[in-house]
């Protein structure tokens, strides 16, 4: 159902607005508005003001902290996949020395990370240079003489491409006192030491650029290349070690990740204390905020309050006011508001559809999937999830509807007479020669017929059901006659309609009720129109709904679809499985093929089964009522990220 929701309104003394904001906050069930959305608002901001934004602030820590804790995660020791967060309830999440040790521990992440940053700048420094230098180890020219009182000595890299005999030839008839040297060469370059007299200096350079070759730089290097290049190899080991001793910095400081993310939550905390406290408007002496609670929870709100120096009321939404929307149900439908929610809220004056939803959706997701091996292993898993894994409520309420869905494949598996296809006949068979027969109420492959009928039937139903809603909606807004006229005409129709099949005494009670409900349609559906000729024609075109609910009715037969996909595959699986024979070899392989065919059938047809099951309640049983827009309903309460919050608070 839809909680009703209560409008309340607190003025107090701006003294104890943190005080009433964070206990607001342990209370998880107050939803604060933004001011702007009161009625008063511009009559109140002549009087009032908001208070200055000092979230920014803790936005930046966020930023600062969550940048860091990325930065030590490849060094955080992973716990595997089931393992469990740090809990925390809210006296540590109010702890300000928590922050204070999360920042720390950020100015110490900042820190080592500029000095491994300067560290791997210096490396790729010294790689690079070590790189340049390399090639003129050999040479016992040193790499700062470049002249003398009369020559130059010039180093030139030479590329692979380029003639070296046309390159020389072309500087002993350019420059004939001119000497080249080849010091070395590699695949791409050759690394020439050439000597030239200063007079010449023009023409070398015009000789270099018609050759590609550039002159080679050693800005900082003096002596010879071999001393040069030792150095660096020096300066290198030199860098690896600190490198080393940078990262194990790392490596001491993810010990204290834990601290960090405990400081970035409590920093969120703060952040969502502040949001809120922007919500309120103030004068210097008090503040005013309005907000939604929901009416079950009013008598706990107002014990609360009645702590405080404060006035407030509790009342019922101005015509303008539009109301966010919980959804409460029972154990049993609560796990499919995730349907519902995904697909959107209803508005708040509409219907919750779960309670009714939800024996539709296990049923078609059953007959969908439709092994019961497949469904124990969905009982199982959600099972272990709920039960080993820490789930946020939301997750939590989907690893139910999982476990239900399970339990509804188990059963229609065992309708089918599918335990992981014809699993138990092809052992049986094939590794103990005899034959087994897995008893069965409906055979899929051969009884389709069957199974296409039990499907519309439950679509009919399905259908009548959202119609159901629809009526029910019309006379609860006072429009008794509308839910009559454009509602129980089409009952009429249709269930005549499907009277007729049945022949006998109930075909003519349905020949009569199709007849007079046509007629109904005909006579009412232009009723809005002022002209006789509209009227009729209005309702004569109703008539032609027909083929929507025909076509609506007809997308049930999905349902043999899928499970008889299902069972189809799951029996080529075993099939394959099996073709290898009876011997141990064969039984390996029979174990590989059996594991991950069937795991890849789950996963698809699982998935399979869930989309389409939630389509024909979006689409078909939706679409016959639903009327959406609903926002949530979001109360002001801690939102932990890295830390699992232990509610040590009443509800």
């Amino acid at each position: 159902m839809i909680v009703k929701m209560t409008r309340l309104d607190v003025y107090a003394i701006r003294s104890e607005l943190e005080k009433l904001i964070r206990g607001l906050l342990r209370k998880k069930c107050v939803q604060i508005d933004d001011p702007e959305l009161r009625s008063d608002y511009s009559q109140l901001m002549t009087k009032v003001s908001r208070l200055p934004d000092d979230s920014v602030a803790f936005e930046s820590e966020l930023a600062k902290t969550e940048a860091a804790i990325k930065t030590l995660s490849p060094f955080i020791k992973k716990g595997g996949l089931f393992s469990k967060k740090y809990e925390s309830d809210f006296s540590v999440l109010e702890d300000e020395s928590n922050i204070e040790k999360a920042l720390g521990i950020v100015s110490e992440v900042e820190a080592a990370q500029k000095k491994l940053s300067d560290l791997r700048s210096e490396k790729n420094r010294v790689s690079n240079s070590i790189s340049s230098v390399s090639p003129w180890v050999s040479c016992d020219v040193p790499l700062d003489f470049t002249e003398s009182e009369t020559v130059r000595v010039l180093h030139a890299i030479l590329p692979s491409e380029s003639d070296f005999t046309a390159f020389s030839e072309k500087f002993e008839q350019e420059i004939p006192q001119s000497v080249i040297f080849k010091i070395s060469e590699d695949s791409y370059s050759k690394y020439l030491l050439i000597v030239f007299s200063k007079s010449s200096e023009s023409a070398a350079d015009d000789i270099l650029k018609d050759f590609s070759a550039v002159k080679a730089s050693f800005s900082g290097f003096s002596g010879l290349a071999s001393e040069v290049f030792a150095q660096l190899g020096i300066d290198s080991d030199r860098l690896d070690s600190e490198l080393e001793t940078a990262e194990s910095e790392f490596k001491a400081l993810a010990e204290k990740s834990e601290t960090l993310k405990i400081g970035y939550d409590c920093i969120k905390l703060k952040y969502e204390l502040a949001k809120a406290r922007l919500k309120t408007l103030s004068t210097d002496s008090s503040f005013v905020f309005s907000g939604w609670v929901p009416e079950d929870k009013q008598k706990k709100i107002s014990d609360f309050l009645d702590g405080f120096d404060c006035y407030y009321e509790f009342r019922a939404p101005a015509p303008d006011e539009t109301a966010p929307v919980l959804m409460k149900n029972g154990p049993w439908a609560e796990p499919f508001e995730s349907i519902t929610e995904m697909y959107g809220l209803p508005s708040p004056s509409g219907v919750d559809p779960d309670f009714l939803m939800a024996p539709f959706f296990f049923t078609f997701f059953g007959m969908m999937l439709s092994d019961a091996g497949y469904g124990l292993i969905l009982i199982v898993a959600s099972l272990f999830a709920m039960k080993k894994m820490q789930l946020k409520e939301s997750a939590k309420k989907f690893m139910k509807l999982i476990f239900y869905c399970g339990i509804s494949t188990v059963i229609w598996g065992a309708i089918y007479g599918g335990w992981f296809g014809n699993l138990i006949p092809s052992v049986a068979s094939t590794f103990f020669g005899k034959t087994v027969t897995v008893p069965a109420l409906i055979d899929p492959l051969t009884e389709p017929v069957k199974i296409l009928v039990i499907s519309l039937i439950f679509g009919a139903v399905h259908l009548f059901c959202g119609m159901g809603i629809k009526f029910y909606m019309l006379c609860k807004a006072g429009h008794f006659w509308d839910a009559l006229f454009d509602i129980g005409s089409w009952y009429l129709i249709l269930l005549g309609l499907g009277a007729l099949v049945l022949g006998g005494i109930a075909a003519s009670i349905g020949k009569i009720a199709a007849i007079v409900g046509a007629a109904t349609l005909i006579l009412t559906q232009g009723r809005h129109e002022k002209k006789f000729f509209k009227k009729i024609t209005k309702g004569l075109l109703s008539l032609y709904d027909i083929t929507s609910y025909t076509s609506d009715l007809l997308s049930y037969s999905r349902i043999l679809a899928l499970g008889m996909a299902t069972g189809v595959i799951a029996t080529v699986v075993n099939t394959i499985a099996t073709l290898f024979g009876s011997g141990i070899v064969s039984a390996i392989l029979f174990i590989v093929i059996f594991v991950l065919g069937h795991l890849l059938n789950l996963a698809i047809n699982a998935l399979g089964s869930y989309v389409h099951s939630s389509r024909l309640q979006y689409v078909e049983f939706f679409g016959k009522f639903y009327e959406g827009g609903g926002k949530p309903f979001s109360p002001l309460k801690p939102d932990t990220k890295y830390t699992f919050f232990i509610n040590k608070e009443d509800n």
